[in-house]
């Protein structure tokens, strides 16, 4: 059986933008504020983040919970 490294068990900042409905700018402004906790990857010269999908999930749901739109859907 093939384990997932540490790594591929988190999502990159371009996955959760897509699944929450907002830009990267977005993302990375939630992350640094802590609003949406995520981790920073070094990889190389560049460090990228990368989130848990309890983390993105969890957002979700409270948004869904508040009575909010989920992020991405237009409002009624």
């Amino acid at each position: 059986m093939k384990r997932k490294s540490k790594q591929s068990a988190y999502l990159s900042i371009g996955t959760v933008a897509e699944m929450l409905g907002f830009s990267i700018n977005t993302i990375h402004k939630w992350a640094a504020s802590g609003y949406l906790p995520g981790l920073i990857y070094h990889s190389g010269r560049r460090n990228t983040w990368r989130f848990s999908r309890e983390a993105v999930l969890r957002l979700m749901a409270e948004a869904y919970h508040r009575g909010k739109p989920e992020p991405g859907q237009p409002s009624q």
